[in-house]
């Protein structure tokens, strides 16, 4: 039984420690942001870890927690689960592509609508704030 507990949290880690660098590279990428001492990837030698460590609190503490306050609800499919982070990473590379903001908008909006959930919505609000800056 902990084998199996240890072996979930080396994968959230994993994935959390890979996908949040090397999405956080796409800001360092796009000038949103910079460190002072970037290590790899332009990102701090932290980050990794960071990262890593916030995808097992939060992977780990939902199940949980979950029962605690009544949310029960039934696991999803991998598949399903994996296709939808697909979405949402496509959404955020052309959240932080050099493309235009209009361009943008209408590409995260036929995400949102291709999808039909609500995964794209936080990228697209973003998006149409920054119209002010037309």
């Amino acid at each position: 039984m902990h084998i199996h507990r240890w072996r979930a949290m080396l994968w959230l880690f994993l994935l959390g420690a890979i996908l949040g660098t090397v999405l956080d590279a796409f800001h360092v990428y796009s000038y949103v942001e910079q460190y002072t001492r970037p290590a790899f990837l332009g990102v701090a030698w932290w980050v990794p870890l960071l990262f890593g460590f916030a995808t097992v609190a939060i992977g780990y503490s939902h199940p949980l927690i979950d029962p605690l306050i009544h949310n029960f609800r039934r696991p999803r499919r991998l598949a399903i689960s994996i296709a939808e982070l697909a979405w949402l990473l496509l959404a955020y590379m052309i959240a932080a592509s050099p493309i235009s903001s209009l361009a943008k908008t209408v590409l995260l909006s036929l995400i949102y609508f291709n999808t039909g959930s609500h995964l794209c919505m936080p990228v697209l609000h973003l998006q149409l704030e920054t119209w002010e800056d037309l």
